[in-house]
């Protein structure tokens, strides 16, 4: 067993929090990612299209999931690991609001109009996403104890610091992974080996 598991929490290294987090965030992207597409293979396998829907939702409670992950390997308490889930949310840009309103249906048919701003989730992008969901974890496992009203206090500070991180983070990596990802799609055109070979590049950089 790795040794950074049992240190204190006061102890921790950068390496041992690096550890922590990525053995979450490992763990986030097997159930939500690895689980949610299993889900739907099966049940596109027996033709129950409930099912596949429940392999959707679960791959859409990926970013959420991240803080989650982040905030149960910190040790943290449930007030902070909830605070944790918000920012990683908000980091991964991962809510569409929409600008009419829709008629929509749940995996058991329940059918109701949903309002013009009405969020959509989709899986978003990992990078803000975890980076937001750890410094929530860490602002709230750093003030956890030191207030009077710690119900209130510490998942507010948490959440806030967090989210805004969120959003500076999203607003400058999702538009490069975009910009990343459509000139991986547009040099795979252009010539598949050398598509290869950039991928591979950026890869090792």
């Amino acid at each position: 067993m790795d040794s950074s598991v049992d240190k204190p929490a006061n102890k921790l290294t950068v390496k041992d929090y690096v550890y922590l987090v990525s053995a979450g965030v490992s763990n986030a992207v097997l159930v939500m990612l690895g689980i949610g597409l299993l889900t739907q293979s099966i049940a596109n396998f027996v033709h129950w299209p409930q099912l596949h829907q429940v392999g959707a939702i679960a791959q859409w409670l990926l970013a959420p999931a991240f803080g989650a992950a982040v905030a149960s390997q910190l040790k943290t308490n449930t007030l902070v690991l909830f605070s944790s889930m918000i920012s990683a949310t908000v980091g991964a840009n991962a809510v569409y609001f929409i600008a009419n309103g829709v008629h929509a249906a749940t995996a058991t048919g329940n059918q109701m109009f949903q309002a013009a701003q009405t969020g959509i989730f989709t899986t978003g992008q990992p990078i803000s996403a975890v980076a937001a969901g750890v410094v929530a974890a860490l602002v709230g496992k750093y003030l956890t104890g030191k207030t009077p009203l710690d119900m209130m206090l510490v998942p507010l500070a948490a959440t806030l610091v967090g989210s805004i991180v969120g959003l500076g983070l999203a607003s400058v990596t999702t538009p490069a992974l975009n910009w990343l990802s459509a000139f991986i799609a547009e040099s795979m055109k252009v010539n598949p080996l050398l598509g290869s070979m950039c991928v591979s590049q950026l890869v090792v950089i």
